[in-house]
């Protein structure tokens, strides 16, 4: 905790030393940092249906990015604690942590490289699971490092995409989580009109659980057909349509098979607006009930600038959750509403300054399942 906090001053004293640059030059690199304080009520800090836990809640969040450009390459390094402190619920405080790198390389013309690594030590929110009640959030830290290799220009008529990636998830008392997992993916691209690309689509992900006597190991193969446009200046787009199965190792837990889909497009009616619509079919590991989680998503973001210095975004994310295989006597599922609206108000070009909320409504045929939760937030954000 202490060398989150002296790391978050020494961010605070970067930012008062050039408040109005773009960035301060080092050798080569270029240095980029913000911090935000937010000061927010949460009314159902356990998610739970009755006896309601309510709390103020300060979060600390400084971030780092230290970049370089070199020709057609880009290096960076960004570092990003969060703390977190609760009033009413001091079991609930985290301090969690996100390290990553990436560098992009343009090898020739034709193919281009991108390499990534991240560190995250993390939590679980106590009622984000469907694990057993526990007095204080799963703690939990995560290696991964992916790679993209592309070859083809963005405007060929063909174009390949191959890509990897793996991940080593542990936690600090709830073991029978720990995991390893690895997917790798290729990608075909063919361009049917100037701006239009159909592409197909193979991905397999392992999924391996280091718990000896644990049932959930499995592979999932997706593969998939679609689509990426740029209709217009106005209008852009990706989708496609696959079919996936859930392949588990052991026979205790049922498979899924079915049609998996994603979709996001992104509408700009005026310069000021910018509106993006999304939607997904993706089966999910369970967390304590079912042998798996089939979830169907649909989200809408409006952002708009109603003034240079004044702007808001309004957003609805709707989640449809089927507990797939044995759940007991009652086939359990879940609809989660979330409505969020934030007012940005720009005091200078380095500091800001947001006001909102977040209302989060999940309906479920377990009744112990359901429970409303407001959070009420006011954010103040410096950044050079």
């Amino acid at each position: 905790m202490k060398k989150l906090l002296i790391i978050a001053f020494m961010l605070f004293c970067v930012n008062n030393i050039a408040l109005a640059a773009k960035g301060i030059p080092i050798k080569d690199f270029r240095l980029f940092s913000d911090i935000g304080m937010s000061f927010e009520h949460n009314d159902n800090v356990l998610q739970q249906p009755t006896n309601e836990v309510s709390s103020f809640v300060t979060v600390l969040t400084p971030q780092v990015t230290l970049e370089r450009r070199k020709r057609a390459n880009t290096y960076s390094l960004t570092l990003k604690p969060e703390i977190g402190r609760y009033f009413s619920s001091s079991a609930d405080n985290y301090d969690d942590l996100q390290l990553s790198a990436t560098a992009d390389w343009q090898l020739s013309r034709l193919a281009g490289l991108t390499l990534g690594g991240q560190y995250q030590k993390e939590h679980d929110e106590r009622g984000s699971t469907d694990r057993l009640d526990s007095t204080k959030p799963f703690q939990w830290h995560e290696t991964s490092v992916n790679g993209l290799f592309n070859y083809g220009r963005s405007n060929a008529k063909l174009r390949i995409e191959l890509e990897w990636d793996h991940l080593i998830k542990r936690y600090d008392e709830l073991f029978v989580e720990d995991k390893d997992q690895t997917g790798i993916a290729a990608r075909f691209f063919y361009r049917l009109l100037p701006k239009t690309r159909l592409f197909f689509e193979a991905h397999h992900t392992i999924i391996d659980y280091q718990l000896a006597t644990s049932t959930q190991d499995s592979d999932l193969f997706n593969y998939s057909i679609g689509a990426t446009w740029f209709a217009t200046k106005k209008t852009t787009g990706k989708a496609k349509l696959g079919y996936l199965t859930k392949d588990f190792s052991s026979s205790e837990r049922d498979h899924f098979s079915g049609i998996s889909w994603e979709a996001a497009v992104q509408w700009i009616p005026m310069s000021r607006s910018v509106i993006n619509i999304s939607t997904r079919r993706y089966p999910y590991d369970a967390t304590g009930v079912g042998d798996y989680l089939l979830t169907q998503d649909f989200s809408v973001v409006w952002k708009h600038r109603w003034k240079p210095r004044i702007s808001t975004i309004m957003g609805v994310h709707i989640v449809d959750t089927d507990f797939g295989g044995n759940t007991g006597s009652i086939l359990r599922a879940d609809d989660t509403n979330n409505l969020n609206f934030l007012i940005n108000y720009h005091l200078r070009k380095w500091l800001s300054i947001n006001m909102g909320g977040h209302l989060m409504k999940r309906d479920s045929n377990h009744d112990d399942s359901d429970f409303d939760r407001m959070r009420w937030l006011v954010v103040l954000k410096v950044s050079i």
